[in-house]
């Protein structure tokens, strides 16, 4: 009943990001030109505590083991500073190799696979001259995009790039949606929402392989049949509901509860 509640506040409210997206808190963007070459860091930061947001390409679910998103990351992907983060840094390279493969006339991509054919050290020392370097440094954790130089938005913003990115398309299998009730590709995995006092990966459906959670030869989200398309949009309406600047919620010592009307009345 919640979720099918979700799943109709997502496409009555028609302002949330569409299917293959999410709202995403972008801390710092690194700006260059046609050539790949690094021109300036630029912070978005608003305050202590927020960032500008954009709609960029959806996360992807991770694990223990490297997972690079697309066209934006933290800076452990994105800029692969220390020694430790090369493996995440080469996956993210190998993701902008990918995505410029496939769209060879778009002069923004193109310029980010060319900031990196630049090595290494020598992109670094064009890092040491900027300003906010030392910023950068110590925020590994942010997540950082680009931007070509004279382009009035993100690479990451540019949502077309980044189709036919999804890894899930082959390994999921048909069924009925217990949210619409509808047959089609179900979700294997159901996104991560950030709930608080859950881990940041905790999603809201789902069952832990082999953990006695399993019915029917079914593992993992299968075992709660929702279409891929359902799943995105009561997911990205839970996260908009429990976002930082939502009026929908309300906290109460360590609970908070979450309102919403049933249809707009005015």
């Amino acid at each position: 009943m919640i979720l099918q509640k979700l799943y109709e506040y997502y496409n009555r409210l028609g302002t949330l990001p569409p299917p293959g997206s999410e709202l995403k808190e972008i801390e710092y963007v690194i700006v260059i030109d046609r050539n790949g070459r690094f021109k300036r860091f630029e912070s978005k930061r608003i305050d202590k505590k927020k960032c500008a947001s954009f709609i960029v390409p959806k996360g992807v679910g991770r694990t223990s083991a490297p997972k690079a998103n697309s066209l934006w990351d933290n800076g452990k992907y994105v800029l692969g500073l220390a020694e430790d983060y090369k493996e995440c840094n080469s996956l993210f390279v190998e993701k902008i190799n990918e995505i410029a493969e496939r769209n060879p006339d778009d002069a923004s991509i193109q310029a980010v696979k060319r900031f990196y054919d630049i090595p290494h050290g020598e992109r670094l020392l064009q890092f040491e001259s900027d300003p906010l370097f030392d910023a950068v440094q110590g925020s590994t954790g942010s997540n950082f995009s680009f931007q070509l130089e004279g382009d009035d938005c993100l690479v990451a913003e540019k949502l077309s790039l980044a189709a036919g990115n999804d890894e899930s398309a082959d390994d999921s299998i048909d069924g009925i949606c217990l949210i619409t009730g509808q047959y089609g590709p179900l979700a294997r995995l159901t996104s991560a929402t950030p709930i608080p006092g859950n881990s940041p990966g905790a999603a809201l459906v789902g069952m832990q392989v082999n953990s006695g959670y399993d019915s029917y030869g079914k593992s993992q989200a299968y075992n709660a049949p929702i279409s891929k398309d359902a799943e995105f949009c009561y997911t990205s309406a839970l996260k908009a509901l429990l976002g930082k600047d939502s009026h929908n919620k309300l906290k109460v010592g360590d609970r908070i509860f979450l309102f919403w009307a049933r249809e707009r009345t005015a």
